[in-house]
C-alpha cells in the first residue's frame, strides 16, 4: 500500500502488543488507539490506508463507523481482528458495512502479509469457518424480514446526513443508527446507492417518493 501507516483499534493492551509486532515484522508503521476519540484522532495525524478494528471494540459502532467513513474515504481499507472465534452474526454485519478481511491473532505473519496482498488488490479475504457461517447467516430472520415504516422514512432521507435525518425525524443519532444497521442487513448490502437501486428497483419505493 503506497502508505504503510496503520492503526490497531482495540481497548486491550496484552492483545495489540502481539498484533503490533505481526505488523511491523511487515514493515507497517504501526499506531494504536484504544478509545473512538482516539481512533478519530490517530487517523486525523496519520491518515493510514489501514486500520484494523477489533470485532469487540468497546462502545464503538463499528458496522456504522465502517460504512460512514467509507461513503467519503474509498482509499481507506478496513480488516477486523480478533483473539477469539467471531461471531457469524458480527460478521454479516461487518462484512456488509464494507470490511474486507478478517484476521486473528492465531494467524502467521505469512498469513497476514497475504491478506494485506489481496486487500491491495481489492479482494475480500476471509477464514473458510467465517465464509460457512455467512452463508448459513444470510438465511437467519433478519435478512428476511421486510423494511418497517421507519426503516423506509429513513431510506426516504438517504440523501441527507446522519444527523439531519435525526433531527428530522425527531430521533436519537445512535436510533437512526440502529436503523441504518438493520436496513443494511436485512437487504445484505453495504452502499446508500445499493439500498435506494434496491428499493426502487423492487417497487418498494418510487423516485417521486425522494421528492
Amino acid at each position: 500500500m503506497a502508505n504503510n501507516s496503520v492503526i490497531i483499534a482495540s481497548t486491550a493492551n496484552f492483545l495489540i502488543d502481539t498484533l503490533r509486532t505481526k505488523l511491523k515484522d511487515l514493515n507497517l508503521r504501526v499506531f494504536t488507539a484504544c478509545s473512538e476519540n482516539d481512533l478519530y484522532d490517530t487517523i486525523n495525524s496519520t491518515f493510514p490506508r489501514l486500520i484494523f478494528i477489533e470485532h469487540c471494540f468497546c462502545g464503538f459502532d463499528t458496522d456504522n463507523y465502517i460504512s460512514k467513513t467509507l461513503k467519503f474515504n474509498q482509499n481507506l481499507h478496513f480488516v477486523i481482528w480478533t483473539a477469539y472465534q467471531i461471531n457469524p452474526v458480527n460478521a454479516a454485519r461487518f462484512i456488509h458495512a464494507g470490511a474486507e478481511s478478517f484476521i486473528s491473532l492465531r494467524d502467521t505473519v505469512e498469513n497476514v502479509e497475504n491478506i494485506l496482498f489481496k486487500i491491495s488488490e481489492g479482494q475480500q479475504c476471509y477464514p473458510n469457518d467465517v465464509r460457512e457461517a455467512l452463508q448459513i447467516e444470510t438465511n437467519i430472520p433478519i435478512f428476511n424480514k421486510p423494511l418497517t415504516p421507519r426503516e423506509l422514512q429513513i431510506i426516504k432521507l438517504f440523501g441527507l446526513e446522519d444527523l439531519e435525518i435525526a433531527k428530522q425525524l425527531s430521533l436519537a443519532i445512535q436510533t437512526v443508527y440502529f436503523h441504518k444497521s438493520n436496513i443494511f442487513r436485512k437487504l445484505g448490502l453495504k452502499r446508500k446507492n445499493e439500498v435506494l437501486e434496491y428499493v426502487i428497483k423492487n417497487g418498494v419505493l418510487t423516485q417521486w417518493d425522494f421528492a
